[in-house]
């Protein structure tokens, strides 16, 4: 049983590290857009979602650092490949290393997008909501 818990940790974490990715080049291509399209509806549109999905990267992070929690302390029962050997962390360092520069890529373009946002509300008389 525990074999499947950790098993269903690990699927979930690499799942959840795919959709930070694309929620973040969400983010990024949304910010294109409201930077290309001025309308008034573009610009509602975007503030209404950038809360939602500002929630769902959050989210989405912090179950990205619980399930690697779990995933590093049960990785060389469950996971550690024999054939490979060591030879397979240079793969998980790249792999992480990958996943950091869109962490801090989306936590960077993220602290841009709030000032922008809290912008685009006072131009449409929104407020801070």
């Amino acid at each position: 049983m525990i074999g499947i818990l950790v098993m269903m940790n690990n699927y979930f974490h690499d799942v959840a590290s795919a959709m930070l990715i694309i929620a973040v080049l969400f983010m990024v291509f949304m910010t294109k857009e409201i930077e290309n399209n001025q309308s008034r509806d573009v610009k509602l549109y975007f503030s209404n979602i950038y809360k939602k999905m500002s929630h769902v990267i959050g989210g989405t992070l912090i179950f990205i650092f619980m399930a690697g929690i779990v995933r590093t302390f049960t990785y060389k029962d469950f996971e550690w490949a024999n054939a490979v050997g060591a030879e397979q962390v240079p793969a998980i360092i790249v792999k992480h290393l990958i996943i950091l520069f869109f962490v801090v890529y989306g936590i960077i373009g993220w602290v841009k997008l709030h000032k922008k946002v809290k912008k685009i509300r006072e131009e449409l008389g929104l407020g801070n909501k």
